[in-house]
């Protein structure tokens, strides 16, 4: 027994140091410090900057989007927007040009004509969430994504710059009475199209000379 005593103490301290050295953890917390983590921060940035910003150079003028739609239907709707989701929710990369009448914190009320009238819409200044911008810009797809959270951590983060990038210089200079023009997404139903709609997501907004 005595001669088999000196292997014996070196299995167990080769066993010793490999548990020692060798440990478990879970795939989620491996993710989150490695080099599979998604970076939607920047992902979202340089969305901005390429897709985002080509979306917004493309917008069609909100009053000619409806007014098509108004002729053609859900046709026009179809093939102005798009969505991630199957559903009614439709989501178009819009501008619009109009007067200032009121604003808030939380947005601006606008008015914009149309015809022999005027419409008024709402730019949101505030409260920018959801999936409009991400979907407006036609910016990913759900076949390039393996779960659901890294989409909506794209949309949040897109959200994000708009609300601290877009609306804080803007909205520290903004009159009544200024013509303004915003350019954004809409959130839009193919069953309920109404003129006026409840908001823009701002991507752009500029002041325009009277």
């Amino acid at each position: 027994m005595k001669r088999y005593l000196p292997t014996l103490v070196l299995l167990a301290l080769a066993l010793f140091i490999g548990y020692h050295s060798v440990y478990f953890r879970r795939l989620s917390e491996m993710k989150k410090d490695g080099a599979n983590s998604f970076d939607a921060t920047g992902f979202a940035q340089s969305l901005w900057t390429g897709p985002v910003a080509a979306s917004a150079d493309s917008a069609q003028s909100y009053v000619d989007l409806m007014d098509g739609i108004a002729r053609e239907g859900v046709a026009a709707l179809d093939r102005h927007s798009n969505a991630l989701a199957i559903g009614n929710h439709r989501y178009a990369m819009v501008r619009a040009e109009g007067i200032v009448k009121s604003f808030t914190q939380e947005e601006i009320q606008m008015e914009v004509p149309h015809a022999d009238s005027m419409i008024h819409l709402i730019v949101a200044m505030e409260y920018i969430y959801g999936n409009a911008i991400r979907d407006a810009s036609r910016t990913v797809a759900v076949k390039d994504f393996s779960n659901t959270s890294d989409l909506n951590s794209i949309a949040e983060a897109l959200n994000r710059i708009a609300r601290t990038r877009v609306v804080p210089d803007f909205r520290k200079t903004l009159s009544i009475g200024d013509r303004i023009e915003v350019t954004g997404a809409v959130e839009l139903h193919r069953e309920h199209q109404n003129l006026s709609v409840p908001e823009i997501q701002p991507v752009r907004l500029k002041r325009k000379s009277s």
